[in-house]
């Protein structure tokens, strides 16, 4: 638990200074401002200084007559002033209690390169028994800036509080809360370049709840709005459980850390997994048999005035001990639902936005709604439920699907080209004039015949192309064989196939547009059917 604190608190001032702000360029990463650094060192050396097995007063003794290496010393004195900028000091307890405050204090800093980080003093302080086994904490933090050519980010209002508890087993049980009143980032250089934000009133919530043998963990998150580019987004939330955590493994991961804790000082985070590997399989085994899972109790957000949300759960069904070995047998055995619901009215809010910033009038943002609603009912991957759409995802058996409807899921190395070296099975072209928005099928439309049987039975190529008009409906017309295949037959049964499928048409201004469309396919070896006519792009 005071590990945990400990770490907050410092983390918290990593996440604003000016390292932090810059970009991470391709493969490379910026070396740490001098500020980072010294944190950086001071952290790590605080870190290793802990012993959990020792009594918190003690581990807390420990920390306030720690003397910090030469380095990180030199580090610290370059930036503050001083060596001992975090202090851990004893205060007047009350009657049968302990008491300890920690502190950091104030930084005005300004870097070479124009660089600067102010904060005020952050304090936490600790009411504990005399065992240090019952632990109530509150600190506060009110200022923390920092700023480069680049960036500048600032914080306020910032607030931890919760009480603690640990158990025969060592294990701590109990609450916490973060409060920050505001965090705000703007780009100095570029004024008004649609990168400045602010979110205010962010909360975070989290409680681990204790039972006979197990243990759940409950995560909760808000934010009072984030405004951005003009837009503000509200009331978001996140809301998470993670149920059924096998107690018995998590004694053994706490008690084999502190075993091997003098061994794992001197490991590299690789040589740290190996040596955890034996213990995270077992804990792993314990998470099947007590069916630990993810609760998603709630995702969501408003957007002028409109709530989405995604409710759901993330577990395994049917694995074995033997899935731990072999990654991907584990992931087909990975379930997860989802109910995500997301109002027409946020989708038209959003494609007027979408509309104007690509020069197009905001009457042109119903158009983009209308392609988009009528894309997911018509393929069936929503329904409708009071101008709200309504969407099931499903993964299982490495499958995902929503509302039963199979969604084909990405490749890890998608071709170019098929395994025979020819052009892609189907292509489909139009001659969609500059600026318009493309026509795209309604999935399950229309079904394409099989490839005849005598180019089935003899793996033969087979190569054809068909033109058709699109009108502004979305129906199809005049279509016509373009390259025949050298089969009659089946060429008419390609038309008659292609006459049946709709669109949602073409749209130029915000107006649907006929369009004339050609559809071109080359068989691929060993292939029993070519794929249906894919939405263009």
């Amino acid at each position: 638990m005071k590990t945990a604190l400990t770490t907050s608190l410092l983390a918290a001032s990593l996440l604003v200074l000016p390292a932090a702000a810059d970009e991470v360029k391709p493969a490379t990463r910026p070396a740490p401002g001098p500020v980072m650094d010294a944190m950086q060192s001071a952290a790590r050396e605080l870190q290793l200084a802990q012993d959990p097995r020792l009594p918190l007063p003690v581990q807390l003794d420990n920390l306030a007559a720690l003397r910090y290496s030469p380095e990180t010393a030199a580090k610290l004195s370059a930036i503050f002033g001083n060596d001992r900028p975090l202090s851990f000091e004893r205060q007047q307890p009350r009657p049968g209690r302990l008491a300890w405050r920690m502190r950091l204090q104030p930084l005005h800093y300004e870097g070479p390169d124009k660089s600067r980080v102010d904060w005020d003093e952050a304090l936490v302080e600790f009411d504990m028994d005399k065992a240090g086994k019952a632990v109530d904490f509150k600190g506060h933090w009110n200022t923390l800036a920092a700023e480069d050519p680049a960036m500048r980010l600032s914080a306020e209002g910032m607030t931890l509080s919760g009480r603690q508890r640990q158990a025969a087993d060592k294990l701590w049980f109990g609450n916490g809360q973060l409060r920050i009143a505001r965090v705000h980032g703007e780009t100095p250089a570029t004024p008004n370049a649609g990168k400045d934000f602010t979110m205010d009133d962010l909360r975070m919530d989290w409680r681990t709840v204790e039972r006979p043998k197990t243990v759940d963990m409950q995560f909760q998150q808000r934010i009072g709005s984030i405004a951005a580019a003009g837009e503000k987004v509200e009331d978001v939330r996140f809301d998470m459980r993670i149920v059924n955590i096998d107690r018995a493994s998590m004694v053994a991961m706490q008690a084999a850390g502190e075993r091997q804790r003098a061994q794992l000082k001197t490991m590299t985070p690789e040589q740290r997994l190996a040596a955890m590997k034996p213990l995270l399989q077992t804990f792993g085994k314990a998470a099947i048999l007590r069916g630990s899972s993810i609760e998603i109790d709630e995702i969501s957000a408003r957007f002028h005035g409109n709530k989405a949300s995604i409710r759901g759960r993330i577990g395994l069904a049917g694995a074995v001990e033997a899935d731990l070995r072999d990654l991907p047998a584990l992931i087909r055995k990975i379930v997860a639902r989802f109910e995500i619901r997301v109002p027409v009215a946020i989708v038209r809010d959003v494609s007027a936005i979408v509309a104007v910033r690509q020069g197009q009038p905001p009457a042109a943002g119903q158009t983009i709604t209308d392609v988009v609603v009528g894309k997911l009912l018509g393929g069936g991957f929503a329904k409708l439920e009071n101008d709200v759409l309504v969407s099931n995802l499903e993964f299982r058996n490495g499958k995902l699907t929503a509302n039963g409807k199979e969604i084909a899921l990405p490749k890890t190395a998608p071709a170019a080209r098929s395994s025979t070296g020819q052009a892609p099975a189907v292509v489909q072209r139009s001659n969609l004039p500059p600026g318009a928005l493309q026509a795209r099928r309604i999935e399950d439309s229309c079904r394409l015949p099989d490839y005849p049987a005598e180019v089935v039975r003899q793996d033969q190529p087979l190569r054809a192309s068909f033109a058709y008009r699109v009108d502004a409906e979305g129906k199809v017309h005049e279509v016509r064989v373009a390259q025949a295949s050298g089969y009659p037959d089946w060429d008419q049964a390609a038309l008659e196939a292609l006459g049946q499928c709709r669109y949602i048409p073409a749209l130029q201004d915000g107006k649907p547009i006929e369009l004339q469309m050609r559809w071109s396919l080359v068989r691929e070896a060993g292939s029993k059917r070519p794929r249906d006519p894919d939405p263009a792009p």
